[in-house]
């Protein structure tokens, strides 16, 4: 629910409804869709249609919708010269509420706020100054401006004390309270609390007394008395409950619980929920906690199955994951009371994982491919890469985002309950592995490794101190680079020393924290490795076995991939899901691109030069030429010399038209080309083509907020570039990398590298992989073989060379077309031809 009135009587025209997430947005939406088509006839229609969008998405939990939504407003009002004071003023206030819904620690928000208040005083509009007040207030104590946040509070008090507005003085009072009992003085916010209780009975509104409620239930909780704030917990949901018209049935314990199936409102049920679950595991009742853990991710899983459009299916995995995580955390409190526990854990762990992924396969069953709306998603694409970061989306993009959900829901949308992951089933996928697993949950506060040994028994560990691993990950990494060397090092000995002892101690470290409990000698041999957050970075082929004394050789070192043949998932279900796809016959092995090149700059410096300039012309060379590759046109040419019914397209013809028509003709792509991943902004990210002039063109670049309108239909994509296995974190979903990209877009299997990798060893490393997919290996024995190939080099020995090579997707043997040789079939019949003459001549 909202904490105001005026939104609340907006929304209550949907909500009213038993409708789900979807069905409650789409009127709204497509009274604004149409007034937009028809050229907005009746400019305060638009106005009033837009808002009741923006508070029915909120209410549904579809921010990106709500966004949308509040852009299209905000821009109306201020350029509609008919709009009144009180329009202007209504929807810069529903402007700053999706804000805060989106953000609360937008730094813009307290001026988007403070617009509020300027045109209030000058319409004379006291409610609507309490309302901009309010928002300001929430503002300032989401970005830590909490002497800011006491003046406003101070002011709102005046204000609604001198108007007589006892429903804003008592949300002062609430507001007053709930500062006082963050910074430590519970006692003194009781007192408020209670204040603003009588001030609520007093004004008649009792839609916020479960606010109150749940702040005392905080309050207690800070004072040790755990029996009055489990009370006042309970009369939060029942409060709530009522206010909602539903009913607040008792669990066997006693507690208030939410009727789950009746709730159409998403955000104070799931605060309630995950606050009381946080006071039972203060409580050291971890079991109760999990009720409240199973509740509100029901909720939250349902949101996330009505959200349709990628960027806001992103947005609620990363507020479960939350949830999810501090679940997994009362489970492993309770692993030793039932060792159950790990596997519903292990079940929490896959549903807070690729959700993103697993939601595009299956839509991509159930719809197909519609052009009209892969080009709506590539017109979409253009205009993000368009808006400088930062900056709010423009009326144009918004609309076309509002028209794709439409389509899309009309396409098809995802079954309820498509999130679910039970403990069964991930002991039936478990039951399915070839090898072991190593699968990692990253927290907030807590991370967890689940580790299946070669005959399925499943056990489950604690990561302590997962920031700090975090950051030894970034500093290894770092170290792999400075102390990498061809052959024999060309630094002093003694600097060299010191590079290959912080290599070993940094990866010897690593190892000690990402397999915590586990004996690393008795891994299984093959072992699929799931990971989260920060760990999809770390290079586990190139951690150290061993500890030697400096000076030491590489080839002395004994390595993970010299004990282990690994490749990599976003979760277990999303890799039985790949396997399951299937494969579509075809009549070429291979395509392999090698792009031409002829300018001077890499791909970070274009990468830099793209951020700068948002929207690049197709006529204009605006961005610096990169870099001739050496090598990518001979290691092109080689794949299709060790595989069969393999073409190599080299030089000009390397372009990215020619590309985007042969997708699917061929079960392997590759692409030995520049690229780049944005770890802050993946829209920029890209692989380029073949330059048709001394400077880089839009055209010449596929980027990866693109890939997914165009489909992939490979087995196999190799992406033989540099960083194409790198991104951002996506908390609750996976590493956003061009390799997950491919994998977004329908790749099967996707072959990348996690930092910038050296043209002349890679284009042997891709030797040794394609002679071991030639010989009949399946795409896990090539990775690792390739690998041990290239370090067992004198020249690559040294993991910086070798290390970054991951395979994510499908492990499995590939079905490769073998050429039909008739000359051999033309001999066989001439052999036999000449037999049977010789028995008619002999018979003679």
């Amino acid at each position: 629910m909202f904490y105001w009135k005026t939104a609340a009587a907006v929304v209550a025209l949907f909500v009213c409804l038993p409708l789900h997430g979807q069905q409650q947005i789409a009127e709204p939406r497509q009274a604004v869709l149409e007034m937009a088509e028809a050229g907005i006839p009746d400019t305060s229609a638009y106005l009033k249609a837009a808002e009741n969008l923006a508070y029915a998405a909120i209410e549904a939990g579809n921010l990106s919708i709500a966004r949308n939504a509040a852009m299209i407003l905000s821009d109306m009002v201020e350029r509609y010269e008919g709009a009144t004071l009180r329009e202007v003023g209504s929807g810069r206030l529903t402007n700053a509420r999706v804000t805060y819904q989106i953000s609360r620690r937008n730094p813009d928000g307290v001026g988007i706020a403070q617009s509020v208040v300027d045109v209030a005083q000058e319409a004379e509009d006291v409610d609507l100054e309490l309302d901009g007040l309010y928002e300001m207030a929430r503002f300032q104590r989401g970005t830590r401006r909490y002497d800011d946040r006491t003046a406003t509070l101070q002011r709102m008090n005046q204000l609604a004390s001198d108007s007589k507005e006892d429903y804003y003085l008592a949300l002062t009072y609430l507001e007053q309270g709930r500062d006082l009992i963050e910074r430590g003085d519970a006692k003194l916010g009781l007192d408020l609390l209670n204040e603003a209780q009588r001030t609520f009975d007093q004004a008649g509104e009792a839609d916020e007394l479960h606010q109150v409620y749940d702040l005392r239930a905080k309050a207690w909780m800070k004072l040790n008395d755990y029996d009055r704030a489990l009370e006042n917990a309970n009369l939060a949901i029942a409060s709530l409950s009522e206010m909602l018209d539903e009913s607040s049935p008792r669990d066997e314990h006693g507690h208030n619980q939410f009727n789950l199936e009746g709730l159409e409102t998403f955000f104070d049920p799931t605060t309630l929920l995950s606050h009381r679950a946080r006071l039972f595991r203060a409580m050291d009742r971890p079991d109760l906690a999990l009720k409240d853990y199973e509740s509100l991710i029901t909720l939250r899983g349902r949101q996330r199955d009505d959200n349709v459009v990628a960027s806001s299916q992103t947005r609620q995995s990363r507020i479960i994951m939350e949830f999810m995580s501090e679940a997994i955390e009362a489970h492993y409190e309770l692993l030793d009371d039932d060792p159950e526990h790990a596997w519903e854990a292990l079940a929490l762990s896959e549903q807070m994982k690729a959700y993103g992924l697993l939601a595009s396969l299956t839509l991509r069953d159930r719809r197909g491919k519609q052009e009209e709306t892969a080009a709506l998603e590539r017109q979409i694409a253009s205009l993000q890469r368009a808006q400088p970061p930062g900056i709010p989306v423009s009326p144009e993009l918004a609309l076309l985002e509002l028209k794709l959900s439409e389509r899309l829901e009309a396409e098809g949308t995802l079954p309820q309950g498509h999130w679910r992951f039970t403990a069964d089933d991930a002991k039936a996928l478990v039951a399915d592995l070839p090898g072991g697993m190593l699968q990692y949950a990253t927290g907030y506060d807590e991370s967890h490794l689940f580790y299946v040994d070669g005959n399925g028994q499943l056990s489950m560990y604690r990561i302590e101190e997962g920031i700090r691993t975090h950051l030894a990950i970034i500093d290894w990494r770092k170290t792999i680079e400075e102390s990498s060397y061809v052959t024999k090092s060309i630094r002093p000995a003694s600097v060299q020393d010191s590079l290959d002892g912080a290599f070993l101690a940094q990866g010897l470290d690593l190892v000690r924290r990402v397999f915590p409990g586990v004996s690393i000698d008795s891994l299984p041999r093959e072992l699929l490795i799931v990971p989260d957050q920060m760990i999809n970075f770390l290079p586990f082929a190139a951690l150290p076995m061993d500890s030697l004394a400096t000076p030491f050789g590489y080839g002395d070192l004994r390595f993970f991939v010299d004990e282990h043949d690994v490749s990599y998932g976003y979760s277990l279900r999303h890799q039985a899901a790949l396997k399951a796809n299937g494969s579509n016959k075809r009549t070429s092995n291979l395509l392999a691109y090698a792009p031409t090149f002829t300018g001077a700059a890499s791909a970070s410096d274009v990468l830099a030069a793209r951020r700068s300039l948002p929207m690049v012309k197709s006529d204009t060379a605006s961005l610096p030429g990169l870099t001739p590759l050496a090598f990518n046109g001979p290691e092109a040419e080689m794949t299709t010399e060790v595989l069969e019914m393999g073409e190599a397209i080299t030089g000009p013809a390397a372009n990215r038209e020619s590309f985007l028509k042969r997708l699917g003709d061929a079960s392997i792509l590759h692409l030995s080309s520049h690229g780049v991943m944005s770890a802050r902004h993946p829209k920029y990210s890209f692989v380029a083509f073949s330059q048709s002039t001394p400077d880089l063109l839009e055209e010449e670049l596929i980027y990866y907020n693109d890939l997914p309108s165009y489909g992939v239909d490979a087995d196999l994509v190799v992406l033989s570039a540099c960083e194409t296995g790198m991104g951002m974190v996506a908390p609750g979903e996976s590493a956003l990398t061009m390799a997950s990209a491919f994998i977004n877009a329908g790749a099967r299997s996707v072959v990348s590298n996690l930092w910038s990798v050296d043209d002349a060893a890679t284009r042997e490393l891709m030797e040794y992989f394609y002679r071991e997919l030639a010989s009949g290996e399946s795409r896990l024995i090539a990775t690792n073989n390739a690998q041990r190939s290239l370090k067992s080099q004198a020249a690559y020995g040294h993991p910086f060379y070798w290390g970054a090579l991951t395979l994510y997707g499908d492990e499995g043997k590939l079905e490769l077309s073998k050429r039909t040789e008739y000359w051999k079939f033309g001999i066989g019949g001439l052999l036999g031809l000449l037999a049977v003459g010789g028995v008619l001549y002999f018979r003679r």
